[in-house]
């Protein structure tokens, strides 16, 4: 936000107009910003948790070498990555695409906004993510059978790994792309955060006119 301020050449000449952008950009603009960008800290504090990791808080990450669309704020650290990726293995034959769309789902573990889709340790999958990892798998093998003779679609797919699927639409299920808008915590809290901005800003506005 840029606050224009006019000065005139006379002490006489200061509108209240004119003393009221002084005093906003020298003193409310930037306390202003800090309470905005404090909210926004706070809001996730309070909307966003970790329930795979006993609940814990979500916090900034820059330092991830795998999930690294989580960084500015994860539930996971590296080292937690590092302990369930080598307890994962893909299926033989799995191609690359398969092992791409194998590394998105596995990093739920990260996601801020996991507290939505793993509950009481089920994890919840949206079925068009679940259709994406069968597009990808269908033609490797699992335990000596091929994917796609196995399971005809994506949610057969994922129920057989024990995940509960539901659509996107309905919300409340884990889904990645890179091609999709996933930090939706992080929205929302600009969106609130925008929101105090501007009712502080009528605040102001109403004590000096």
């Amino acid at each position: 936000m840029t606050c224009k301020v006019w000065l005139h050449s006379s002490p006489e000449g200061i509108s209240r107009s004119t003393t009221y952008d002084m005093l906003f950009s020298s003193f409310y603009l930037p306390v202003i910003l800090i309470v905005f960008q404090n909210y926004g800290s706070i809001i996730g504090e309070e909307l966003q948790y970790c329930p795979f990791y006993n609940n814990r808080g979500t916090s900034p990450q820059p330092f991830l070498k795998n999930c690294t669309w989580y960084a500015d704020n994860a539930c996971c650290q590296q080292i937690e990555i590092d302990y369930a990726f080598a307890s994962v293995k893909p299926p033989q034959g799995a191609s690359l695409e398969c092992q791409r769309q194998l590394n998105y789902l596995m990093c739920y573990i990260c996601d801020p906004l996991q507290y939505k889709f793993y509950r009481k340790e089920y994890l919840t999958v949206c079925s068009e993510f679940c259709d994406n990892l069968y597009n990808a798998c269908k033609d490797a093998t699992l335990k000596g059978s091929v994917i796609g003779q196995l399971y005809t679609n994506g949610e057969e797919f994922c129920k057989s790994r024990r995940f509960v699927v539901r659509k996107r639409d309905e919300q409340g299920c884990f889904y990645y792309s890179p091609n999709s808008l996933t930090s939706i915590g992080s929205q929302a809290r600009c969106q609130y955060g925008l929101t105090l901005l501007m009712i502080l800003l009528s605040t102001v506005k109403s004590i000096w006119y």
